[in-house]
């Protein structure tokens, strides 16, 4: 079962510096794996293209830090609770060390 507690994990994680990148990217793998087996196949289909959506356009606008977090934004309003989390967990391995407090900051209001 996906953890709901999970972004306040990694949270604390990384404002405390507890773990490093390789315990990251085994908590996205360990939560993808998770969205896969518990949701429908239905449900990931219509869901993941959004999902995959958000993550190509971040990649596109890091450039920016405003245009970061005004697409950051926009996307977490677009997906569901499970993939909100697993998108704060691939935003902080993938912009952890650029836009940290960006993204603790967007996700601490939603």
């Amino acid at each position: 079962m996906f953890d709901e507690n999970l972004i306040l994990k990694v949270e604390n994680c990384f404002i405390n510096s507890i773990c490093g990148l390789n315990d990251m990217e085994k908590i996205l793998i360990e939560a993808q794996q998770d969205l896969t087996l518990n949701v429908t196949n239905a449900k990931v289909v219509s869901m993941k293209p959004m999902f995959d959506f958000a993550k190509n356009i971040l990649v596109k606008v890091s450039f920016d830090k405003d245009l970061f977090r005004k697409e950051l934004q926009k996307s977490i309003n677009h997906i569901s609770k499970r993939e909100k989390a697993l998108l704060f967990i691939w935003c902080l391995y993938t912009f952890g060390e650029q836009y940290k407090e960006i993204v603790l900051d967007v996700f601490r209001f939603r």
